[in-house]
């Protein structure tokens, strides 16, 4: 087998953000896009009598409502113009 050159390389993740300081210039904080996911329990609520439970991972309640609402349509319980109700517990 041929190595082609090719070498894994262990970095040291500890280096420091600001570098070049001494040098008279700097570079500016690190941006972290940190997303915060809470855990919901939906029950979609349809104008036939049928209630879907739906428990999911979101950022927001609308977002849970709207995952479980789809999910609901992809299961064959009906579209959007057939939910009577929506209830969000956040868990």
């Amino acid at each position: 087998m041929q190595d082609f050159g090719m070498k894994a390389i262990a970095t040291n993740s500890k280096k420091p953000l600001c570098t070049g300081i001494h040098r008279g210039f700097s570079f500016g904080s690190q941006v972290t896009n940190e997303v915060i996911m809470k855990h919901f329990k939906v029950t979609v609520q349809y104008l036939n009598g049928v209630d879907f439970i739906y428990e999911c991972d979101a950022q927001s309640n609308w977002q849970a409502a709207a995952m479980a609402r789809v999910e609901g349509r992809r299961m064959g319980l009906g579209g959007s113009m057939d939910v009577k109700n929506t209830i969000i517990e956040e868990c």
